[in-house]
């Protein structure tokens, strides 16, 4: 009667009550710290839970992985409902925070909605309607925010996760925030990184719905910031390129100087410091008498490495600054696959520095004008600084350029640009 315990380490409830005493001590001063953290046995779930009934105001964290969890629901119910996790009034309730694994669920199950409805899910979240943070990893999708929206449930989510989710569209962007107006007040962080389908214009209801949203996240926390680029034109200081977690970003230059990422992905699933990009500019200038549409299907794209952090200046043991490869071809829009020929150049190119390489891995020469000529790959070295004033948003101005310009690709329609934006790169690389 309980969970398969085949995948279980046996469990001290001793050592577990202390754990949890120690860190109900040390969450006086700040209720996030305490901690429960595994996969445990169902049989065990209730004790538990009646231990840390005793301690009061404090935020217990749970992360439940693994399909098995699943079985260990009922017990969870059960001991939610004894302890009065509904009454958010109760000075004495324990505020469920769960990080919670419900794509287990969604590997081994048809994710329709009328599977939802024959696991009795509905029921199962009404319990945890205090439930602020939620992970769904890579098994979100579609008719999952369809079930919350229909059902109105999750009221007080705050968080929501689901980093690499190809299930989930735009459509299911809108549905997060069509969650009734408790869900609407309370939310304020969405990460979607490496989620393919959707689109930085699918997020633009979310901004304009959320009253308190904080933070939209599309890529991973080591591109936000100020790049320190070796770029510059003549007599000008060398630019920065500011990128904020949405992907917004900005470059101090006067032309292709603003937009946002239009697509982010590993080369690698398993190692993510290695990612390609694609960038939709506001404010590409195209020649005189070319069609419309070419401004939105040029999307130049690049490669980028993350380094270990260094010393920016050797003689000051405070200087240590965030490093990032970026690696481009010199004609063509694709970003480079070249994980080996960055790796093998990141330790020798110094902090702003910048050089052209053939594809085989031999350095060019300094005074090769870097024009889009030839058939090369430049590889720049730059630090990385945080974004002014901690901001996690972009300005206002900026934001509602990229809308103009998501408004106006509208008319062209996803796949009409994307074939266009493959002649391009075919315009650009013919002869190669």
């Amino acid at each position: 009667t309980g969970a398969p315990q085949h995948h279980h380490q046996p469990i001290s409830i001793s050592a577990i009550q202390n754990t949890v005493l120690i860190n109900a001590a040390s969450a006086m001063s700040n209720p996030s710290i305490n901690k429960m953290m595994g996969s445990l046995p169902l049989a065990i779930v209730t004790e538990i839970f009646g231990f840390v009934g005793s301690i009061r105001q404090q935020r217990i964290v749970m992360t439940l992985l693994g399909r098995d969890c699943w079985l260990m629901l009922p017990e969870l119910e059960k001991s939610i409902k004894t302890l009065g996790f509904r009454d958010r009034d109760d000075a004495d309730t324990i505020l469920l925070y769960f990080e919670w694994d419900l794509p287990s669920y969604l590997r081994i199950h048809e994710p329709t909605a009328d599977t939802f409805q024959t696991r009795n899910l509905p029921h199962i979240f009404h319990r945890l309607e205090n439930l602020e943070c939620l992970n769904l990893y890579h098994f979100a999708t579609d008719i999952f925010f369809e079930f919350l929206e229909n059902q109105a449930l999750l009221p007080n989510l705050k968080s929501l996760s689901m980093e690499g989710s190809m299930g989930v569209t735009d459509d299911g962007l809108r549905r997060i925030a069509n969650g009734g107006e408790p869900r609407r007040q309370n939310f304020s962080s969405l990460t979607i990184t490496f989620c393919r389908n959707t689109t930085y214009a699918g997020t633009i209801f979310l901004r304009e719905q959320l009253p308190n949203l904080k933070l939209i996240r599309r890529q991973p926390e080591w591109l936000d910031g100020q790049f320190y680029t070796p770029f510059a034109a003549d007599g000008a200081p060398t630019e920065v390129h500011t990128y904020w977690p949405d992907g917004t970003f900005t470059f101090s230059r006067n032309s292709q100087s603003a937009g946002f990422v239009c697509d982010l992905f590993p080369w690698d699933p398993k190692r993510l410091d290695f990612v390609g990009d694609k960038l939709q500019y506001n404010n590409f200038e195209f020649p005189v008498g070319w069609p419309e549409w070419f401004r939105f299907a040029y999307r130049p794209g690049v490669s980028l490495l993350r380094l270990d952090n260094e010393l920016e200046n050797p003689q000051d043991k405070n200087s240590v600054t965030r490093c990032v490869l970026v690696g481009q071809h010199m004609r063509g829009l694709r970003p480079p696959n070249i994980r080996d020929l960055m790796e093998s150049v990141g330790g020798v190119l110094k902090i702003g520095e910048g050089k052209q390489f053939t594809h085989d891995g031999q350095v060019l020469p300094d005074d090769l004008p870097a024009d889009g000529t030839q058939d090369c790959i430049m590889i720049s070295k730059m630090k990385v600084h945080p974004l002014p004033n901690d901001s996690l948003l972009p300005p206002s101005n900026l934001f509602e350029q990229c809308k103009i310009t998501c408004d106006a690709m509208t008319a062209y329609g996803k796949e009409f640009l994307r074939q266009k934006e493959d002649d391009l790169q075919s315009a650009l690389t013919a002869n190669l």
